[in-house]
């Protein structure tokens, strides 16, 4: 069972284990690795419509909630996740979905961003 549960919905569970992000799709119960951070995740948002998730701590993970639901991996390009500032140089604490395919960031010196996925 997950460390944490960051966030769920109808269909999805998002938990974390140490520096790993799961998926858990409730129809099936399949668990697919979907992020992992240097540090621990500080917090995961799914959107109303279900179409993604986002995550944050070191960086920005966001994960399509999309067949075929391709497992993360580091320096791995995929259709199925976009990373955002995962150089080490920004410390995320908060994230929340804006509208749409908008998300509003929060990293540690408090300046919000907008990240259009």
């Amino acid at each position: 069972m997950a460390g944490r549960r960051l966030a769920q919905s109808a269909h999805y569970e998002i938990d974390s284990e140490y520096e790993s992000v799961f998926l858990t799709i409730r129809q099936t119960g399949r668990r697919v690795l979907i992020g992992d951070f240097y540090g621990d995740v500080e917090k995961a948002v799914i959107s109303p419509d279900e179409s993604y998730c986002a995550m944050v701590g070191c960086g920005v993970i966001v994960y399509d909630l999309r067949e075929p639901f391709t497992p993360y991996a580091y320096h791995t390009p995929s259709a199925q996740w976009k990373e955002f500032d995962r150089d080490g140089e920004l410390w995320y604490t908060d994230v929340t979905v804006v509208e749409g395919r908008t998300l509003s960031v929060t990293p540690e010196n408090g300046e919000t961003k907008i990240i259009v996925v």
